[in-house]
């Protein structure tokens, strides 16, 4: 799926975007959220080339903080990393951003309240199957599918609360959902983290979630941007599973009463059913946030 999704993207860009980018050396994340530029070289990223690294490497990443939009997103797009993390005894901890409580909005035997409390529930059933622990948890309970970007209501508490969460964490690594992911969720939460975290000395790497089904050509990372690199998670594949499947109101018919509802089909789990994952770590000068607009309705 990845190679189609890359040729159909570079047959696109080829044709449409002549454009380049302006890189400088590595930033670190303390340097502040990094700025749009004018013009992009349009030259997708190959996971498939993208070169692996040991597990044991995961050792240097010390206290490792992952950041999921929503309950779900931490087992599908990083659950084998944290399983290997929680092997390795690096001590790991997941700070959920929204409260998840949109995706069955007519339901009425999980009116918002019991949704965001179920939500919870399962991110912590989630964590205890990777190994990462109940107590690892952080919630700032923010709106589904309206989290705030920059110069909107509520930014600046948020990022209060997610600073509040990086002082009581002390992270040494951030794992942040990719910056241009197809969903505006992921979106604001990088930029909510990244704004938190702009005077700290954290190292980040950021994942894909959406993006492999339906990115926009300018919004898949990019040669002159970002590098890539995998893990094997094949030995705690099982663990992540079972991980994405403790989120029983996304992967079953368990509200019964809207079928409308949001769910993960298992068409789109089965992406994450593989023997690796793919991490991006950004080292220019590189768009935030692509066609903000494209607002999303999944959770």
């Amino acid at each position: 799926m990845i190679k189609r999704i890359l040729r159909d993207l570079t047959h696109c860009l080829r044709q449409l975007y002549p454009l380049e980018i302006h890189c400088h050396a590595h930033a670190p994340l303390k340097n502040g959220a990094l700025t749009r530029t004018a013009a992009m070289n349009f030259s997708p990223l190959d996971l498939n080339k993208a070169h692996g690294i040991s597990t044991e490497m995961l050792k240097n990443w010390g206290r490792t903080l992952a950041v999921a939009p929503h309950p779900g997103d931490e087992a599908l797009g990083c659950g084998g990393t944290l399983a290997l993390l929680s092997q390795l005894q690096v001590e790991t901890a997941v700070l959920w951003v929204s409260d998840g409580a949109a995706s069955h909005p007519n339901s009425l035997t999980y009116a918002a309240p019991k949704l965001a409390n179920l939500r919870e529930a399962e991110g912590k059933a989630a964590l205890e199957k990777l190994g990462v622990g109940r107590k690892n948890s952080y919630f700032l309970r923010l709106p589904d599918g309206k989290i705030p970007f920059p110069n909107e209501a509520g930014f600046d508490q948020a990022v209060a609360g997610a600073q509040s969460v990086l002082e009581a964490f002390q992270p040494q690594t951030l794992l942040l959902p990719w910056r241009r992911d197809s969903h505006r969720d992921q979106r604001a939460s990088w930029q909510l983290l990244s704004r938190a975290a702009q005077d700290l000395e954290i190292q980040s790497f950021e994942y894909l979630l959406w993006a492999f089904e339906r990115a926009e050509p300018q919004d898949w990372p990019q040669n002159s941007e970002a590098s890539a690199f995998t893990l094997d998670v094949s030995e705690v594949k099982t663990r992540k599973l079972a991980a994405i499947q403790s989120h029983a109101s996304q992967t079953t018919h368990l509200i019964k009463d809207d079928p409308a509802g949001f769910w993960f089909s298992p068409e789109f789990v089965a992406q994450f059913d593989n023997s690796h994952e793919a991490w991006i770590a950004p080292f220019c000068s590189i768009p935030e946030v692509s066609g903000r607009s494209r607002e999303r309705s999944e959770t």
